[in-house]
């Protein structure tokens, strides 16, 4: 994603759930990217 210009705003965190990073769009808002911990 960074090589397509995507601007994150934190390195990726571990949370209970999965892993989670988020990221701005062009316009600047924020979107949280969400990976499912595997069970």
């Amino acid at each position: 994603m960074k090589s397509k210009g995507v601007t994150f705003s934190q390195e990726p965190r571990e949370e209970e759930y999965g892993t989670v990073v988020v990221f701005e769009d062009l316009y600047g808002n924020r979107w949280d990217l969400y990976q499912n911990r595997q069970n």
